[in-house]
């Protein structure tokens, strides 16, 4: 019984009489601070998001985070006359530019509407909006302008007896006040018709020029965009003028 009773009675010396871990155990501060924090750390966390400035810091951190890790998008608008080859164009650049098939030729028809087509060129998102040309559509026209980063007008080389209302229209469309800066891309289209202006016949008869370091960047290309000749050219020098394009800059920033 007495050795029972001993051997009982030794654990309880011991740990009685080694006050050093005990101290150790009641006075070292990261034990103490990870057992004591998590009823803190809530309501850390719940005055960080009820701070005003919160929503203002994140819409922050979003916008350096597109800034540095998204494309830049733009838009582009497509218009000309009726039956200048628009919708072909379009077609032509989804065909390029992301490998679908067009329509083919005998199946596509003047545009009512909008018809539209999203590609991605050297780390840019280019949206073109290929709007109806016919006479009664072209007051729709203007609802685009202030989006609008690029223009891409389509002319019919081979129509001479509508070249110069074609010319008119880009006229207007050039003196329009929503439209100032825009790069302008001219394709004169169905090169491969007969008597068709070449696009240096198309840029004197249009009165077109591009100056460089002009505000308002112009190109002038010969298509034929059935076959998406030129085409490719063409949006390629549009996706890079954009990029540098103040009026781009100040419609993506603004």
């Amino acid at each position: 019984m007495a050795s029972s009773t001993h051997l009982q009675s030794t654990p309880t010396t011991i740990t009685s009489t080694n006050p050093k871990p005990m101290h150790l155990e009641a006075h070292a501060p990261p034990q103490h601070a990870i057992s004591a924090s998590p009823t803190q750390l809530p309501s850390v966390n719940s005055q960080f998001t009820q701070t005003p400035t919160a929503d203002a810091m994140f819409s922050l951190f979003m916008g350096f985070y597109r800034y540095l890790f998204q494309k830049h998008q733009f838009q582009v608008l497509i218009v000309g006359l009726d039956y200048a080859g628009k919708t072909s164009v379009l077609e032509q650049i989804k065909t390029i530019f992301c490998g679908m098939e067009p329509l083919p030729p005998g199946k596509i028809t003047p545009t009512i509407g909008l018809n539209i087509g999203k590609v991605s060129i050297d780390g840019a998102n280019l949206v073109f909006w290929d709007v109806g040309g016919a006479r009664s559509l072209r007051s729709l026209w203007e609802r685009y302008y202030g989006e609008a980063h690029g223009l891409l007008f389509v002319i019919d080389a081979a129509d001479t007896a509508r070249l110069e209302e074609a010319r008119e229209v880009l006229r207007q469309l050039l003196n329009n006040a929503e439209l100032a800066g825009i790069p302008l891309l001219v394709f004169a289209n169905k090169q491969d018709a007969a008597g068709a202006l070449t696009p240096h016949e198309v840029q004197a008869r249009f009165g077109l020029h591009h100056a460089e370091g002009s505000s308002q960047p112009q190109h002038v290309l010969g298509t034929t965009a059935i076959r998406g000749e030129g085409i490719d050219e063409g949006v390629r020098w549009l996706a890079e003028t954009l990029r540098t394009s103040p009026r781009a800059l100040a419609l993506q920033t603004g």
